[in-house]
């Protein structure tokens, strides 16, 4: 599997986050300078409203423009069968029930969905359930995940 091809997919991928986050960050603010919401008594809050929108729409801005600066200074090292999962490691897992899971662990941006290589990939990061259950694990070591009520084991098929 071609990791770089991955990750430059999850830039473009991320990218759009941002550009959809400013979009609406400045929909926001124009929203709430617009001379249509200034407050006629104190009872009308538009303006208030827009402006807690538009803050946390630039916070939001904000987060997604670090996580893309996270991805694009990610070290693309290679792992073999002997070598432990770490950032940057793309796993293939197959659970108890035999169905196989593609998993790219990475600085952030987790639970963000791609396809790639005709498979559903998932982001993971080290400080999710199966992030920490998978960081220092190598091909065939066997995983444990419980969520709520649910366990789930898996065992580790590939690290590229």
């Amino acid at each position: 599997m071609n990791k770089k091809a991955l990750v430059n997919q999850i830039l473009i991928k991320l990218e759009s986050v941002v550009d959809n986050a400013k979009s609406a960050a400045n929909r926001a603010h124009h929203t709430a300078t617009d001379k249509e919401n200034i407050s006629q008594t104190r009872y009308d809050t538009l303006a208030l409203e827009g402006a807690y929108l538009a803050h946390g729409q630039a916070t939001r801005a904000a987060e997604a423009e670090a996580e893309l600066s996270l991805f694009k200074n990610l070290s693309m090292n290679d792992f073999s069968n002997v070598s432990p999962i770490a950032i940057g490691a793309l796993v293939i897992l197959e659970s108890s029930e035999n169905s196989r899971k593609i998993v790219f662990i990475g600085p952030s941006a987790g639970g963000l969905k791609l396809m790639f290589s005709g498979r559903e990939t998932l982001v993971i990061t080290p400080l999710s359930p199966l992030g920490k259950a998978l960081l220092g694990k190598m091909v065939d070591d066997e995983i444990e995940i419980i969520t709520g009520k649910q366990k789930s084991r898996y065992i580790i098929l590939k690290v590229y």
